[in-house]
Formats: structure tokens, C-alpha cells, sequence
């Protein structure tokens, strides 16, 4: 299948910059153009009950027949549907204005009485869960039909859900004592508050990044991921640190935290990600399998302090 080349956009808060270069004429002309009026109006970001950025999505900016056809052929193209729709299945001006919510998201708003998922007491629920799961799985269906500058652009779209319910976002110098006392109780690190700021205010952006995982806006995670560059392979992304809250493991945090890792690698031009895992953490063993990584060797490690 052909692959759709479109701008490629510098994501900033409230803005997104185009950057000229080749478009595939079947499809993005109309759509960049109005991206590029909403950015001149420095339009607000418009999110949908369970993460979609709206303000940027084909699906949601479509208005005439064309366009709307136009986005039901992308959909069908991405596999996100096993036929093309019609304009009027395919048209979108938010949640409740969609036929059906495969997830059961809207009706469950609906009886809960909420404006979205975050207000809800069993926030964060098997239902949000599965969700999260499946929409990482059809981001490969897309990259496949997409050049990069375009899969970036629609993956703003839709696969940051967790990013946009304030379920993650990344580290500040702030989040130190939260970090510290995770890495201690869960990790088991010697380590202290102004240790921990220290080295999250020298962190360099252009090769590492740290998110953190939030409940009610309280760290509960966090993950370090950095790019791992040796002679004898190709660059991969290396994850330093991953840990959650006991009280909150087993409930996802976990698998937002290892998905905004692996989107920053991609981002980043790795080609995988590589962890590496006490051995007597056998149920951090089993995340990373059933997450898709493989153990590949047993090792021991030295160290020599200074």
C-alpha cells in the first residue's frame, strides 16, 4: 500500500507549526490547511471524554462531502474499519455525536452522569483499560500507510489519550519527592529528595526523558528512558528506572508509563527498547512479557565506587 506523505508539524502548547514539505494529494491539502487557520486563531485543544485530541483530528475538522469521504478512505486504508463508511457515519463533531462508542464510554458517562472520564470514582476502569490497549495496538496500522511527519501529526490525535486525561505527563523539578520516595520504597534505591531534583534539573532533553504517572494529579510512577548508543548495534532507547506505587500496581499505570517510553524511542529514531530486571522481581518479568519484550540473557552486574 502506498504511503501518505504529509507536513510535518512542530507540536507546542496550543500550537502546531507546519513545517512545507510534499503532500500526498489525495488526502491531507484541506485537512493541513485548516490545522494551519486553527493555529493562526491559537485555537484551544478540544478533548474527548477518554483522550482524543479533537481540535486536531481529520475526523473531527472533515465539513464537506469530499472531506468526509476523504477520511473514510484514510480510516478503511489504516484498517480501523473493514469497509468505507458513509459521510454520515464517518461524520464527528464530538462525544455523543458518534453513532456508537466501541468501548462503552459514552452510555457509561451517560448513567454515571459525568462530562468525562477523570470525574469518575473507578477512574481508572477495565473499561478505559482496554481502550488504552487497543488503540496502542491499531498505532501500527497506521505508521504503515503514514510517512513519519504524518503518523507524528494523527498520533497527537489519538494515541496521547493518557497524556490528555492528566494520567501522565512529563517529570518537573517538583515531582523530585514523589521520585524519591517511590525509587526507595519500591526500587529500594539509597538515594534523597535534593538528589533526585538535582538530576531531574540536568536532564538532557535531547537524549533522555522522564515521565511520570498521576492519580488525581498525585505522582504515583514514573519511568526514565534514555537512548542507548553502542559500536555494535543500532540505537535503541534503554529504560533507567521504571516503578509504581504498591498501592497502585496492578491498576495500568504501569503500561501508560512503558507506552510514553516506547513512543518517545519511535519519536527518537530507536530501533527497540531494551530493560533490564532484578531477578528476584519475577512480577516485573511477567509485565514485560506480557507487554511484548523478550529475556535474552541473564547477567550479573559489577560495580567499583570512586
Amino acid at each position: 500500500m502506498e504511503k501518505i506523505t504529509a507536513q510535518s508539524f512542530i507540536v507546542l502548547p496550543f500550537l502546531i507549526v507546519p513545517a512545507p514539505i510534499s503532500i500526498y494529494n489525495f488526502f491531507m491539502n484541506w485537512y493541513l490547511k485548516k490545522v494551519e487557520e486553527l493555529n493562526k486563531k491559537n485555537s484551544s485543544h478540544i478533548f474527548s471524554c477518554c483522550g482524543d485530541d479533537c481540535s486536531i483530528c481529520p475526523r473531527f475538522l472533515a465539513e464537506t462531502d469530499e472531506e468526509l469521504k476523504q477520511t473514510a478512505e484514510l480510516w478503511h486504508n489504516a484498517g480501523w474499519r473493514d469497509h468505507v463508511l458513509s459521510n454520515e457515519e464517518i461524520k464527528c463533531r464530538g462525544c455523543g455525536s458518534v453513532l456508537t462508542c466501541g468501548f462503552g464510554i459514552l452510555p457509561c458517562m451517560k448513567n454515571r452522569n459525568i462530562s468525562d472520564c477523570k470525574r469518575c470514582n473507578e477512574y481508572i476502569c477495565p473499561n478505559l483499560k482496554n481502550l488504552f490497549k487497543d488503540s496502542n495496538k491499531k498505532e501500527a496500522s497506521l505508521k504503515e500507510i503514514c510517512e513519519d511527519e504524518l503518523f507524528r501529526l494523527i498520533s497527537k490525535s489519538f494515541y496521547e489519550k493518557e497524556l490528555n486525561l492528566n494520567l501522565a505527563r512529563v517529570a518537573v523539578a517538583e515531582d523530585a519527592l514523589a521520585i524519591f520516595h517511590i525509587s526507595e520504597n519500591e526500587l529500594g534505591y539509597e538515594c534523597n529528595e535534593n538528589l533526585v531534583r538535582k538530576n531531574l534539573s540536568a536532564l538532557d532533553k535531547s537524549r533522555e526523558q522522564v515521565f511520570v504517572a498521576l492519580y488525581k494529579n498525585n505522582v504515583v510512577g514514573f519511568i526514565h528512558v534514555e537512548k542507548y548508543q553502542v559500536l555494535y548495534a543500532k540505537t535503541m532507547a534503554n529504560i533507567l528506572g521504571l516503578a509504581v506505587s504498591k498501592e497502585f500496581q496492578k491498576m495500568g499505570y504501569g503500561r501508560i508509563l512503558l507506552h510514553l517510553a516506547e513512543k518517545w524511542a519511535k519519536e527518537n529514531n530507536c530501533t527497540s527498547v531494551r530493560v533490564n530486571s532484578g531477578i528476584y522481581r519475577i512480577e516485573a518479568h511477567q509485565f514485560y512479557r506480557t507487554m511484548g519484550y523478550n529475556c535474552e540473557k541473564d547477567q550479573k552486574r559489577f560495580l567499583k565506587k570512586l
